[in-house]
């Protein structure tokens, strides 16, 4: 395993000369199979377009071994060459990109902290588990908060058709 990270490692850093030893591989396994052709009575030229056929392809062997031999920065080094040859064409989708990207990431982080000071930590009172709200409701099921202040100096306001009730808040 590590000899495999090693050789691409070392493909990464000496890419001309291991696509150079690529090739000189795929000549030789092209070269050994022509001569077993030859070794089974095909012509010489004969013998080269099966071993061609065969091996599928030169190109395509050579791009299977540097795909083999490549580790994922390479493919990702590439993709971040790609993308300053399309901002320098088109910068203003780039700013867009930027600013749509800041904006998600923006709300997501203000969401974040809203659900953090709200939900996840505890509030900071002795006894949390003793808490209350108090509420008017009326049979229509809608709700008033009442203020703590209006309802311990006996000011809250209690028409006939409004009932009371004492709420706790689970933590």
């Amino acid at each position: 395993m590590f000899r495999g990270f090693a050789a691409r490692v070392r493909g990464l850093l000496r890419r001309s000369r291991a696509h150079a030893e690529a090739d000189e591989e795929i000549q030789f396994h092209l070269e050994m199979e022509m001569q077993a052709n030859i070794a089974r009575g095909m012509t010489p030229a004969e013998a080269r377009r099966v071993a061609l056929r065969d091996l599928g392809g030169v190109t395509q062997a050579r791009e299977a071994v540097r795909e083999v031999r490549t580790l994922w920065f390479d493919s990702t080094w590439q993709d971040l060459r790609y993308a300053c040859r399309s901002l320098q064409r088109r910068p203003g989708v780039f700013v867009a990109a930027v600013a749509m990207l800041a904006l998600g990431i923006g709300i997501t982080t203000a969401m974040f902290t809203v659900v953090d000071a709200l939900i996840l930590r505890p509030v900071p009172f002795p006894k949390p588990d003793e808490l209350a709200f108090i509420y008017m409701g009326n049979e229509h099921g809608g709700r008033a908060m009442l203020l703590w202040r209006s309802f311990a100096r006996g000011n809250a306001v209690r028409p006939s058709h409004v009932r009371s009730r004492l709420g706790r808040i689970r933590p």
